[in-house]
Parts: structure tokens; C-alpha cells; sequence
């Protein structure tokens, strides 16, 4: 065979298993311009958002000053910013967060003290759109909730997929845009037949495609392995190149071992069939959506996922520990209602765990890592921390209905763009003189941190070149002073996320 005549990188990503497939930088039969040549392109990562209603009671949801004071307390990194690692909080990170979540603590990060500038209460628009219900005018022209600008960015044939569990007969979701009068537009939320029919009806994912599958990335790994021999051979190749060559080779016989075995399983879930939501069914409904969402990531079918799981009424105390349902209880600080408030959150966390595990138990034989390592999860409310005064005091509860010291946790990094198993605390040394005591940083930033570690920059979500994404013009400015809040430049990463 004929040694090529220019050997670039490029030349060599064959396909299935890109960046395995791809020839390491041999910068000695590169061209100048392309020996200093970034990489191949991002991996593939996915973005889920798990939509949480009606607040929380940071006692019920944050560690206590006692476990943060036992596991070491939090380090001051820099100004605003302090930090422990979750793995040293003793017990359960939290009464919400109990040892469902202690297999995660090492790919989560847990914030405190991000606060939602608009105005919260019960707004869908304010958890991914990141703006308030304005007028029209103030309106137009405003770019699309970032999970939609974050499946735009990822490629036009991807479309968020909206899961919800709802009392309603008609779904809800997160999902925001607007039109070009100035009206948010709500993407409709899918129920559990209306996501399966939508996914899987049709798809052709037998044993014997997935045989062939991988029989035709056996063959594209031996066709590159006879190629990689080749180019060893041309005289140019530099003795360090020839090494770097050597050990590539090393490790895509490795690969030719791993994509004999099994590849990931594209296996539909079953069809669901109508699902009535009632009382008694929706547990049901709520395993469905997880089962859905999980084999539609594993097949590729979707890389955005949205969460609106809000059951409300049918939530009962008998079968679920919530008197009134969620809504109802979230108005009241009796004992029973905080209770109830609890058992809300812990049928999410069933949930939520039972997803988490099910991303994590799902091994790319190329490299070892796991669907969650390769996502972002991001868990966020409605509405912010119902507690009183000191913030984290059960004594002290109060129901405010607005987004001061949200609830936002980030599992997984994402393709291993962010740092996990921290617990972040963004709090100012300004307070207030109710509700969760200090001043924190703009929930916003959160948002665009989850765009940027998806991949994109700010000339996607931007209006006119103005920095920043959402409303700063704080509705709720008794509570959060612009002054007081810290906003960052909203072009970059919340402080210390970035891996």
C-alpha cells in the first residue's frame, strides 16, 4: 500500500467510536497550522432537567450546621464562595437526600444560596426560562429556555422531550419560547403513552440489529488498526510520534475486546398503554416517565429530557403522606403541612434515585464511563427556601412564595466538564431581615452554567450582545438588592464548577 502523502486526524475519524477510532496528534507529519489543532469535538452529552414544585424547608433539603460543623465545616475559596465535600458529611446529606443518594455523592454538587432574581411563585417559565411573565413588549425578541437552546446547539433533528405526571388532563412542562409578539409559549407535556408512541412505536432495535451494529464497528476497528500499522511505517513518523502510535495501538486492541462483548441495550420499555392519573395510578405513571426517559438516552433517541412531575391532588395521605395535596400543604406551616411538604420531596427522590441509578448503571464499553457521567442533571423548584430567619432553623418556617435560596442540585459532569461531590455555598456577607438570612448569587448564572457545560457560548443564548441570561431586574428587590446579590460577569461557569 501507498504511505498517504498528509496525515492529519481528521483523516482517521472513522465513524462509530470517534474519538476511539481517532489517531492520536502525531505532530511530526502534521502541517504547522494543524499540530497545535484543538480536539475532535465534544463527546456526546445530555442535559435533564427534574422540575420540583411548590418550595422546600431548607431543614428538610440542605445539611445541618451540625453535619457541615462534624464533616469539617465549609472552606472560604474565594470571596462568596465556600465548599466541603459531600462524602465528609456524616449520615444522610439531608432528611430529603437520605442514603438513596450516597452511591451519587461522589458525581453530585449540591448549592446553597442561589437566588432567583424575578419574580417566582408558581411560574413554569422561571425554572429553564430564566424570566418572568412580563408584558409583551418587555417580551419580544427573548431567546428560548436553555433546554431548548441547548438541543438547537446539539443539532436540528434534536427536540426536548417533555415528560409529566400531572392532575390535569392535559401535561405541562418547563419548556419555554417566545413568540415574535412577546407571548411564552409553554411546550406541551408528554404523558406516558403520548412519550412511548411518540418514541418507540416503530423503532427497529431487535438482537439481530444490534448484532450487526456491532459487527460493523469490529470491522471499522480493524480496518483502522491495519491503517495505524501503515502510517507507523512512513519515515517521517518521529520516535516520540512512533511511541504515541505504539500505545494508541495498544489501547484500540483493547476496544476490539470491549466491542466484541455487548454493546449498551437499545431496549424500548413496554407500552404503557392509557394511563388514567388518579391517586392509585400515578406512582405507575411516574416509574413509566423514568423508564422512558432512561431508554430513550440509552438508544440515542433524545439528549434533552425535561421532568415536570407535579401529581398535587393526587397526592394523598393515605397513600402518600400528603394531607390537602402538595400545593395546599406548601400555604401552611402546621406540623402535618411541613410533613407533608417532606413526603412530597421523598416520592421525588424515589424517583429521581431510581433514574440516577438506572443512567449509572449504563457502561459505554469504549471507555468505561457511565450515561450519568456523560449528563447533567439538574434538579431545581419553583419557589425558593421556606425557611425563616436563619435559613436553615425548623423552628422558624415561614410561607413565602418567592425564589430566595433556591433548591438546585447538579448530578453528574457532564462529559467530565464539571467538578462533582462538593457542596457549594454562594452566600454574600449581606442579609436580610427575613426569610433565608443571606444574600446569595443570581440563580441565573446556575442556568448558564448548564449551557456552558453542554457546549455552548454566549452568542447562543445573548440578545444583542448583552451579557447575561433572565431577568436582572429583581421584582423581589427588597429580598434580593441588586447591589447585594453577586451576578458574575454571566459568561462563565458559577465559581469552581468548571472542571
Amino acid at each position: 500500500m501507498k504511505t498517504p502523502r498528509q496525515i492529519g486526524r481528521r483523516h482517521f475519524l472513522m465513524g462509530v467510536g470517534g474519538t476511539a477510532l481517532a489517531i492520536p496528534a502525531l505532530t511530526s507529519l502534521m502541517p504547522k497550522h494543524e499540530a497545535h489543532a484543538g480536539g475532535l469535538g465534544a463527546p456526546s452529552r445530555n442535559f435533564i432537567s427534574w422540575r420540583i414544585t411548590n418550595g422546600m424547608f431548607g431543614h428538610q433539603w440542605f445539611p445541618s450546621d451540625a453535619a457541615v460543623t462534624a464533616g469539617g465545616g465549609l472552606a472560604l475559596m474565594e470571596p462568596n464562595v465556600r465548599e466541603m465535600m459531600l462524602a465528609d458529611l456524616p449520615g444522610d446529606i439531608s432528611p430529603i437526600l437520605d442514603q438513596r443518594f450516597d452511591p451519587f455523592r461522589e458525581k453530585m454538587t449540591l448549592l446553597r444560596h442561589v437566588d432567583r432574581l424575578d419574580q417566582a411563585d408558581h411560574n413554569a417559565g422561571n425554572g429553564l426560562f430564566g424570566w418572568s411573565n412580563d408584558d409583551a413588549e418587555g417580551m419580544v425578541g427573548l431567546p428560548p429556555s436553555i433546554d431548548q437552546l441547548i438541543a438547537a446547539k446539539l443539532g436540528p433533528a434534536n427536540v426536548p422531550l417533555n415528560l409529566g405526571v400531572r392532575w390535569s388532563s392535559v401535561g405541562a412542562s418547563c419548556s419555554m419560547s417566545v413568540t415574535a409578539q412577546g407571548n411564552v409559549v409553554q411546550a406541551p407535556g408528554l404523558y406516558p403513552e403520548q412519550a412511548f408512541s411518540q418514541l418507540f412505536v416503530g423503532l427497529d432495535v431487535d438482537d439481530l440489529t444490534a448484532e450487526r451494529l456491532r459487527a460493523q464497528r469490529l470491522t471499522l476497528v480493524e480496518r483502522s488498526l491495519q491503517h495505524y500499522n501503515e502510517v507507523r511505517n512512513n519515515p517521517r513518523l518521529s520516535t516520540t510520534d512512533k511511541d504515541l502510535l505504539d500505545e494508541h495501538v495498544a489501547q484500540m486492541q483493547q476496544v476490539e475486546q470491549l466491542l466484541a462483548s455487548p454493546a449498551i441495550e437499545c431496549t424500548p420499555p413496554d407500552d404503557p398503554g392509557s394511563v388514567s392519573m388518579s391517586p392509585e395510578t400515578v406512582n405507575a405513571a411516574a416509574q413509566l416517565q423514568v423508564d422512558i426517559a432512561v431508554a430513550a438516552l440509552r438508544c440515542g433517541i433524545t439528549h434533552v429530557v425535561n421532568f415536570y412531575l407535579d401529581p398535587d391532588v393526587l397526592m394523598t395521605e393515605s397513600l402518600h403522606g400528603v394531607s390537602g395535596g402538595h400545593h395546599g400543604a406548601s400555604h401552611d406551616t402546621e406540623a402535618g403541612s411541613v410533613e407533608s411538604i417532606l413526603n412530597a420531596h421523598a416520592w421525588h427522590m424515589t424517583y429521581l434515585s431510581d433514574f440516577l441509578t438506572k443512567l449509572d448503571e449504563t457502561v459505554n464499553p469504549l471507555d468505561g464511563t457511565t450515561l450519568l457521567d456523560d449528563s447533567l442533571v439538574f434538579v431545581n423548584n419553583e419557589i425558593g427556601n421556606q425557611s425563616g430567619q436563619a435559613g436553615n432553623d425548623p423552628t422558624n418556617l415561614d410561607v413565602n412564595h418567592i425564589g430566595i435560596d433556591t433548591q438546585v442540585m447538579l448530578v453528574g459532569s457532564c462529559g467530565g466538564n464539571l467538578r462533582t461531590g462538593m457542596f457549594m455555598d454562594y452566600r454574600t456577607d449581606f442579609t436580610r431581615n427575613r426569610w433565608s438570612q443571606y444574600i446569595g448569587t443570581s440563580y441565573n448564572w446556575a442556568l448558564v452554567t448548564c449551557m456552558m457545560a453542554m457546549g455552548l457560548e454566549p452568542d447562543d443564548w445573548e440578545v444583542d450582545g448583552e451579557a447575561g441570561y433572565g431577568d436582572m431586574r429583581g421584582a423581589q428587590y427588597d429580598m434580593t438588592p441588586l447591589d447585594k446579590v453577586v451576578m458574575g460577569d454571566l459568561r462563565s461557569y458559577l465559581p469552581r464548577l468548571q472542571a
